[in-house]
């Protein structure tokens, strides 16, 4: 059986408010919540598949960025 998580783990993890988090979910950007009774839980996989993806894109987008200011730095734009 796959590992459950918390809003409290969540939050503290990625530093996001859970009204925050709750946002991207109804954006379909996060993985929804497996409901237990009134508790709602992630599959820690799912989380950090999420996180891992996050920290992959804004790499890609801040060395987007640096060459687009380095173009112009140069004059190349």
């Amino acid at each position: 059986m796959d590992a459950l998580i918390d809003m409290k783990f969540i939050t503290t993890d990625c530093l996001l408010s859970d009204k925050w988090i709750y946002r991207l979910i109804s954006q379909e950007r996060f993985p929804r919540p497996i409901k237990l009774g009134r508790m709602s839980r992630w599959r820690a996989a799912d989380y950090y598949d999420w996180r891992d993806n996050l920290e992959k894109k804004s790499s890609s987008e801040y060395d987007k960025q640096r060459l687009a200011a380095n173009k112009i730095r140069q004059g190349k734009h």
